[in-house]
């Protein structure tokens, strides 16, 4: 299941076998002054998180939320969620840039205040980098 292309995620939306799947937009984007310049690409590795993520909630009839609020009382956002089952997942992408606002002193401290807050909540919290983000389908499995 690690090898899911848009080609494959296409032909399970279109054989009805999954409900919804964020492709990606590959289409240019015109800017404010009419230039048309390429989108923003994902990284790999976030993109086959979303599919994975979206076909293990879909298989499991789950709902799968993207930038998801999960506090009533601050206004942090997780990169996905399974609220159902009370499963946020975070991708900490940032922290292989030189400059990234995950890799500083306030950056680390307020990612910590997030995840505390979150387990005083009763969340569960998965955190994937580049490096392990292939292992969570077993975590969620494992799990649940």
């Amino acid at each position: 299941m690690s090898n899911w292309t848009e080609k494959h995620i296409k032909g399970l939306l279109f054989n009805r076998k999954i409900r919804s799947a964020n492709v990606p937009d590959h289409r240019p984007v015109k800017t404010s002054t009419g230039e048309t310049v390429p989108r923003k690409s994902k990284s790999k590795a976030l993109i086959w998180l979303e599919w994975n993520l979206q076909y293990f909630c879909n298989e499991k009839a789950l709902t799968l939320e993207q930038e998801y609020q999960f506090s009533k009382t601050r206004q942090y956002r997780s990169d996905f969620a399974i609220p159902a089952l009370k499963i946020l997942l975070e991708y900490e992408g940032g922290i292989f840039m030189d400059r990234g606002g995950h890799n500083s002193h306030t950056g680390i401290q307020r990612d910590i205040d997030k995840y505390q807050l979150a387990q005083k909540e009763g969340w569960q919290l998965i955190r994937l980098t580049a490096i392990n983000y292939t292992t969570v389908l077993k975590t969620l499995n494992e799990m649940i």
